[in-house]
């Protein structure tokens, strides 16, 4: 049976950094005068530290160690916005691209609405909408919810999966962290938290069972910089236990 992806947006929560900002022991190799929490110029880069951690004990989890690069490698105009195109490159994931844009303190991404084979091509720009991703300083809002109704293949049977995606963000407060060895006073915290019911038609115990998810992600901001920190929490699918990770900003150069 192909193992499918209950939705793009969701997993790229999950399973890979939201966006990608930085800030080195020494400072930006220039100083930035943008104030602002997403800050995009072709050009700027950042690097981070990302590791698993034990989703019972929070500790790092030794040898998960992965350098992540980020750079914004240009612009496209899609869906009617002027997005900047970020290029994450990990050195045990690959390469990714994802498109964002700003509009004051708030961050849009366009995000892939299809549920899509994983071993199929890549989703195409008719199935991808823009989200309001991160609104720091707004006390909560609504990102995303769906409903998908999908028919896949299950051995000699054809079963319905049906997947409801509830997703809300809210803005904690101001926070002192440390990443990458560096203290940042004040960060700013959003939480991100995605809900997903997802419910099969017949069930196929043990492997095709109704299961709850309850995924948090938390993303702390500093001006200038953006993303200094990232903690997403680990969880479990169809038997299958995901540890959580941490990324921690470890240099950056932003203009």
């Amino acid at each position: 049976m192909k193992r499918y992806v209950y939705s793009s947006f969701v997993l790229s929560i999950v399973l890979s950094m939201i966006l990608a900002s930085c800030s080195s022991d020494d400072g930006p190799t220039s100083p930035s005068t943008n104030d602002s929490f997403f800050p995009m110029t072709v050009g700027n880069t950042w690097t981070y530290l990302k590791y698993e951690v034990d989703s019972l004990t929070n500790q790092k989890i030794p040898g998960t160690e992965d350098t992540v690069k980020v750079v914004i490698a240009g612009q496209a105009n899609l869906k009617g916005k002027d997005a900047y195109m970020y290029v994450t490159t990990s050195q045990k994931e690959g390469a990714d691209t994802a498109y964002y844009y700003a509009e004051g303190d708030n961050l849009w991404a366009l995000v892939d609405t299809s549920l899509t084979p994983i071993d199929e091509g890549p989703s195409h720009l008719a199935t991808s909408i823009w989200v309001e991703f991160l609104k720091p300083g707004t006390p909560s809002w609504s990102l995303y919810t769906q409903h998908i109704t999908q028919d896949i293949p299950a051995g000699p049977f054809t079963v319905t999966m049906s997947v409801e995606v509830t997703v809300t963000g809210k803005t904690v407060g101001q926070e002192d962290v440390t990443a990458g060895g560096k203290s940042y006073t004040g960060a700013t915290r959003c939480d991100i938290n995605a809900k997903l019911k997802i419910t099969f038609t017949p069930s196929i115990p043990p492997v095709l069972t109704d299961m709850e998810l309850d995924i948090p992600v938390k993303t702390y901001l500093v001006r200038g910089i953006s993303q200094v920190r990232q903690e997403s929490g680990g969880l479990s699918i169809m038997g299958q236990g995901r540890n959580g990770t941490v990324a921690e900003l470890l240099s950056y150069t932003v203009q």
